[in-house]
């Protein structure tokens, strides 16, 4: 099963996890930063000061807009644009300047490459400030491992940015999270179902809702210590009907990187001593409770990992 990180997603029956979506954010001004990447950047004073532009911009004060601040800042004058750029580009900057891997990361990695789980990485971020991330990883992965640099291109199977294209006869991007469009993109590249895939992120609203809608297999929640979730906001509206807390439901939640990782180390330990007792009878998880209201709730199995 591919683990997509930064979405969610509910669990399929008897999954194996062989491939993994590694939603970055981080480094960039849109999404979630805390799921490859510590969190550094205060979304909260990046809307004040988008949404402010927009108030003072000459088409901007007629529209009142209080949206996602990638469609704010599209809808301004050329000159309102040109500040939103700016803003975006110093905040960019500065979220490459105090980089600081997410702890458990390093670990997590290697035990995927280790177990041959593909990895992907989902971000509204550049490209290119995706291969400054890799190469953290890479630098730390080799003191801590004494691994190798050697394809070091492959430490993230793929990558799907702000600026990745469907195609290479297009000139749009492919829309970004909630909207499931690089999730699908990368189940194609890979050449697998969207049920054969894990989304892991730090942001509901965003990973976990496009991981749902596109069918994924499972999703993972990565939060702060003690359940915290940090303000990763972008500014559009969220809902709070049925079917969007539904959307915006993970099939599990940790408190780190690490975590995770020892989550799955654990359930592929046991999935192995299960079927060593059964004599290759299918191991069939026992399902956990990971959504309750008053009104309905959501059961989903455990998690259990195979290398391909």
């Amino acid at each position: 099963m591919r683990i997509i990180y930064i979405c969610t997603i509910y669990y399929a029956s008897s999954i194996s996890i062989h491939n993994i979506i590694m939603i970055y954010e981080s480094l960039s001004y849109i999404n979630t930063q805390g799921t490859l990447i510590q969190h550094s950047i205060d979304f909260a004073d990046l809307r004040r000061r988008i949404y402010q532009t927009c108030d003072e911009d000459r088409i901007g004060k007629h529209l009142n807009l209080r949206d996602d601040f990638f469609v704010v800042a599209a809808q301004l004058s050329p000159e309102g644009q040109q500040k939103c750029k700016q803003i975006f580009i110093e905040i960019e900057q500065k979220s490459l300047d105090d980089m600081l891997l997410a702890y458990g990361g390093v670990e997590l990695l290697k035990y995927l490459q280790d177990n041959n789980i593909k990895r992907a990485v989902l971000t509204r971020n550049r490209e290119k400030n995706v291969y400054h991330m890799r190469d953290l990883y890479l630098s730390e992965m080799k003191k801590t491992f004494n691994a190798e640099e050697e394809g070091g291109m492959m430490l993230f199977d793929t990558i799907v940015a702000r600026d990745t294209k469907s195609h290479e006869s297009t000139t749009e991007p492919l829309k970004s999270k909630p909207d499931p469009a690089g999730i699908l993109h990368i189940c194609k590249v890979w050449g697998c179902d969207q049920k054969e895939v894990v989304m892991v992120g730090d942001n509901a609203n965003d990973d976990i809702m496009a991981a749902n809608r596109a069918g994924c297999g499972g999703s993972v929640l990565v939060t702060q210590e003690g359940g915290e979730v940090l303000d990763t906001c972008s500014g559009y509206s969220v809902g709070d009907s049925e079917e969007e807390i539904l959307l915006r439901t993970p099939s599990l939640k940790v408190e780190s990187l690490l975590e995770l990782k020892n989550h799955l180390e654990e359930n592929n330990n046991r999935r192995s001593s299960e079927i060593d007792k059964k004599m290759g009878r299918t191991y069939k998880p026992q399902p956990a409770l990971a959504h309750s209201t008053d009104t309905f709730s959501v059961e989903v199995p455990s998690i259990s990992v195979k290398s391909v």
